[in-house]
């Protein structure tokens, strides 16, 4: 259900709080915390960000995944030559507050602004909220999703004045892998929320692909094996795709076959983000068994698939590798990427 007018005023109303206390002068986006949603027993987990001067405001993880994406996503920040780890960020799931400026926000919003009677002028000061989910663009919260962020929002206010006088609170936990949580007191929801300190979430981050079924690895085990080296990449297409002009803004991502040694794109997959990565493993042996034939070998530059074709393949005679840069694929991934962006 659609955030209420009710609610989305209280959700904006405390991002003005969090607006003016200005968190991201003293807490950067390293100093995590976490707030469990009262109604479904979830844990969030929440950054502040703003200290690096470019986005301000609050992001919160809502799951495990969400928070495995998040890190990835903030390695390849500092790392931007890491180019393949790619599918883990495609999970990027959350909710997001952030201050921007008005031709940073979408016509959508500023429309929805408009109907709830509020206005902003200044750099950085309008106030946008949103959700991540994966492989999909931003969108509108839902009802439960902008009660939480509500709470989120005025729990990371508690936790700054917090850090302000004792950031060993926060700090020390994270030291040790764990993270502090806010919480309601068990039992008594009306009572004041409650510290406490728990594990963070830990690797793998996504759960693995479905297995591939009996028929599908008795039909794999039947195919002739080819002495050749096939490249296996999964690159995005930036240009999204959409239903209709108000419809959500999808990006899937293709799955391609590459013969390096005749520079060729031998079969190729649109993956779909709500298939994903329950359907991978699948998708790969589809694409395998429509050739006719299996590969020796497979270089595989995403460590989440080549993870999961090594174990989808273990039965099989072909060998699965890990292979960070590849070159060939990459520039032929470059030129479908403009070619989709020319038909969109």
């Amino acid at each position: 259900m659609d955030a209420t007018r009710e609610t989305l005023l209280a959700v904006y109303s405390a991002a003005d709080l969090l607006r003016a206390a200005e968190p991201w002068q003293d807490m950067s986006d390293t100093d995590m915390f976490a707030v469990r949603n009262p109604e479904t027993g979830e844990t969030g987990y929440c950054c502040i960000m703003g200290q690096a001067g470019m986005e301000f405001g609050l992001f919160v993880a809502t799951d495990k995944e969400g928070y495995g994406a998040h890190l990835l996503l903030a390695d390849l920040e500092e790392h931007t030559s890491q180019k393949r780890l790619g599918l883990v960020t495609w999970a990027q799931k959350g909710l997001v507050v952030s201050f921007d400026n008005r031709d940073e926000v979408s016509p959508g919003e500023r429309k929805l602004l408009k109907e709830l009677g509020l206005k902003y002028r200044g750099a950085k000061a309008w106030t946008s909220i949103r959700r991540w989910d994966p492989g999909l663009g931003p969108w509108a919260l839902e009802e439960g999703q902008a009660k939480y962020l509500c709470r989120v929002i005025m729990e990371a206010l508690l936790v700054h004045r917090t850090f302000l006088k004792t950031p060993a609170k926060l700090q020390e936990p994270l030291a040790m892998g764990d993270v502090l949580v806010r919480a309601p007191a068990p039992g008594s929801p009306d009572e004041p929320w409650l510290d406490t300190v728990e594990p963070l979430p830990r690797p793998p981050y996504l759960p693995p692909p479905d297995p591939l079924p009996e028929s599908t690895m008795s039909s794999l085990a039947k195919l002739r094996i080819i002495q050749t080296t096939m490249e296996v990449t999964t690159p995005p297409l930036q240009a999204g795709i959409q239903e209709s002009s108000d419809s959500r803004m999808a990006f899937p991502r293709l799955l391609l076959f590459v013969e390096p040694a005749r520079g060729l794109v031998v079969t190729y997959k649109m993956l779909l983000p709500g298939s994903f990565p329950a359907s991978l493993s699948q998708d790969v042996a589809d694409q395998i068994l429509q050739l006719g034939f299996a590969p020796a070998r497979l270089v595989v530059d995403d460590p989440y698939l080549h993870d999961a074709l090594r174990q989808a393949f273990k039965t099989l005679d072909v060998q699965v590798e890990f292979g960070e840069f590849l070159p060939t694929s990459e520039e032929i991934a470059e030129t479908l990427g403009r070619r989709f962006r020319k038909t969109d």
